[in-house]
């Protein structure tokens, strides 16, 4: 029974693993999952199109593993190109390599970024990776992240940012599984603030 139940455990393991890198790349996908974002209402939030997998493995009770990208939305009473045009500074500004643009579309971002810091916060301000004896994951894990930034009009003199990120981490030193980081939008809402404080205003 009991070596039933250990076993039952190895293979669990196994499988969130197999099953997290899954996830990871799907997460790390999110050209994607913003081509399928949808909106909803009047107000035009944008959210995410969740994704979820349980196991259910004999001998123990089931797992779900869930990954939902936080998105950060804010419209602008300027032109889409007038926005476009400062999110390299933005970009820049928030120390984040710029691994993929694309000026016909807008987009901007990076894919597979392992930062510490982002403008000398630690990653706890960010994203929530959960906790341990020895403080929060997230500043003490490798963080992966992924972050894409899509302007888009909205009319001929308003435009609307959304930005996507996604973050997994995994211990540093010793071997572990890679768990799945929330975000706390607040980078997200970071990106647009910048753009606002370039564009010299409010909107």
């Amino acid at each position: 029974m009991n070596a039933t139940r250990a076993e039952a455990r190895k293979v669990t393991k196994h499988t969130i693993r197999k099953v997290c890198r899954g996830v990871a790349a799907a997460a790390l996908g999110l050209l994607p999952i913003l081509a399928a974002c949808s909106s909803s209402g009047s107000s035009g939030r944008t959210t995410p199109i969740p994704q979820r997998t349980t196991l259910t493995v004999a001998g123990s009770e089931p797992t779900v593993i869930h990954t939902e990208a936080g998105v950060g939305e804010r419209a602008f009473a300027v032109p889409a190109a007038t926005v476009w045009r400062t999110m390299t500074d933005v970009y820049a500004q928030l120390e984040i390599p710029v691994e993929h643009m694309d000026p016909a579309t807008m987009e901007i971002g990076n894919l597979r970024f392992q930062p510490r810091r982002i403008e000398g916060r630690r990653m706890s301000s960010y994203i929530d990776c959960g906790t341990n004896f020895n403080g929060a994951l997230a500043n003490l894990h490798e963080v992966t992240m992924s972050i894409m930034t899509r302007v888009e009009p909205i009319s001929a003199d308003s435009a609307r940012v959304t930005t996507v990120m996604d973050a997994f981490a995994v211990p540093r030193s010793v071997s572990g599984n890679q768990v799945h980081c929330e975000s706390l939008l607040t980078l997200e809402d970071r990106v647009s603030e910048l753009a606002t404080e370039l564009l010299g205003g409010s909107f």
